[in-house]
């Protein structure tokens, strides 16, 4: 898959004009990731961190207060105050990843190795820009309302003072009261608290909720203002990590679905629902809707992906407006399928 060469090919004259010449000067102007790992990535078929690279090619400028709020363990917003350059306003918000962690149906072992590895793998983590903000929240479906759902974790990823990496200009320059010790320390917190949110996961297997509110999630990401995932962000991407079987007071794929073996088709799921309540349910994003990643979870009841759950997901984003792009858990040894209803 390729991703607008051209496009990476402009940024790259642009690192060239404005990047700073060394680890120790000070910032002088925007700056981009080095567009050259990003495009190796788009040249092959890690879906997961080509979606990760798309917003990798926005500029952005050191921002001075941001850094010195990072090296606070309870600092959670990015870039509070935007910065201005050749009249030019960077910031205050560049990208917002929020992860959706279905955990309704317990986890099994391999699905959570599969979990921590792409959530808080650093190889991962290192694709996404300076100044970003991970928000993750656990939908354990032990109560109705997804409104009242927090996240387990909101951090904005801190400048780490390393150079060497796609984003080594803007991670390693030096400017105002910054050093490489502090920047380094704020990394370094920040990695200890996305650990403890991924350790609070393991113990989903012994935990099964009975509702399975993902719709209504979707919803409150873009008009629960608390969440802060609204629009001024210049790129918005949802992480979903689910079976996908929906089950809620709302809408319930579970008997046209999961007790047939075989789903039914998305415009008859519509049609089974009042077209009030169907409008009610849609999320509102505005003008630059997110992007959508799934990590299908199909092995307890897709196995052999032939119930077309899938496919009614890509239907329901494709409607509302939404990008999606999706991969699929590989292991299924350790897990046991979903009884078929006769």
């Amino acid at each position: 898959m390729k991703y607008n060469v051209t496009y990476f090919a402009l940024v790259t004259m642009l690192l060239v004009v404005t990047s700073c010449g060394g680890g120790g000067s000070s910032a002088k102007g925007p700056m981009a990731a080095d567009p050259l790992e990003c495009n190796n990535i788009f040249e092959g078929n890690n879906l997961y961190k080509q979606f990760i690279c798309r917003g990798s090619e926005t500029p952005r400028m050191i921002n001075a207060d941001t850094d010195r709020n990072s090296v606070n363990p309870d600092h959670d917003n990015c870039n509070e105050t935007p910065v201005i350059y050749n009249n030019e306003r960077f910031g205050p918000k560049y990208g917002h990843y929020f992860v959706l962690v279905d955990s309704t149906e317990g986890y099994a072992e391999e699905q959570y190795k599969l979990l921590l590895n792409q959530l808080i793998d650093k190889d991962n983590i290192r694709l996404m820009g300076p100044y970003d903000k991970i928000s993750i929240i656990n939908i354990a479906g032990d109560g109705p309302q997804a409104e009242e759902l927090e996240p387990i974790f909101a951090g904005c990823i801190p400048r780490n003072g390393k150079e060497g990496t796609m984003y080594g200009s803007l991670h390693s320059t030096i400017s105002g009261e910054t050093t490489r010790n502090r920047m380094a320390g704020s990394a370094q917190t920040f990695s200890q608290q996305l650990e403890t949110a991924g350790d609070s996961f393991s113990q989903l297997s012994n935990v099964k909720g009975e509702y399975s509110q993902i719709i209504e999630q979707i919803k409150v990401l873009s008009t629960k203002t608390p969440l802060d995932f609204a629009s001024d962000y210049e790129y918005r991407k949802i992480i979903i990590f689910s079976d996908l079987m929906q089950n809620s007071k709302s809408m319930s794929l579970i008997r046209s679905c999961r007790d047939q073996d075989s789903c039914i088709s998305y415009d008859d799921l519509k049609a089974k629902y009042d077209p009030k309540l169907w409008e009610g349910l849609k999320p509102e994003f505005g003008i630059n809707p997110p992007e959508v990643f799934v990590y299908y979870l199909r092995c307890k009841h897709d196995r052999d992906m032939n119930i077309g759950l899938i496919e009614l997901w890509e239907s329901y984003f494709e409607e509302i407006g939404i990008k999606m792009s999706y991969d699929i858990e590989t292991s299924c040894q350790d897990i046991v399928p979903s009884a078929k209803k006769s």
